[in-house]
């Protein structure tokens, strides 16, 4: 599965985990989880079709929305991965940054990438 791969290189990348430990979750982080920390969501999967049918393709668009205490905090995170994700070919399509998040008082950057893949 991509999720598994992209969360692993950057849980395996030292400049990420200098950053957030092991702090990458999928969908949703686990309550009163510590900042910072990242959250990886499969935002689209639109599958790629031929004449012929399925080509196998899939267009993936990954959220990774990024919580700090400190906004510099959320920038720091968002460069470090974004290399990790360049090497898997994927590429940046959007960053917003969304302010404190209130259930949580930290500050949230939403940076969403998308990498084509073979199902």
């Amino acid at each position: 599965m991509i999720e598994v791969t992209i969360q692993n290189a950057l849980a395996n990348n030292a400049g990420v985990s200098a950053l957030v430990g092991t702090q990458i979750h999928y969908s949703e982080a686990p309550q009163n989880t510590p900042s910072p920390y990242i959250v990886m969501t499969k935002i689209s999967a639109p599958r790629d079709y031929t004449h012929d049918g399925p080509s196998g393709l899939v267009k993936g668009r990954f959220q990774f929305s990024i919580f700090a205490a400190t906004y510099t905090l959320t920038k720091q995170v968002a460069a470090a991965i974004k290399p990790v994700l360049e090497n898997l070919k994927c590429w940046c399509d959007d960053e917003t940054d969304l302010g404190r998040d209130p259930s949580t008082g930290f500050y949230h950057l939403a940076v969403d990438y998308q990498i084509t893949y073979n199902e």
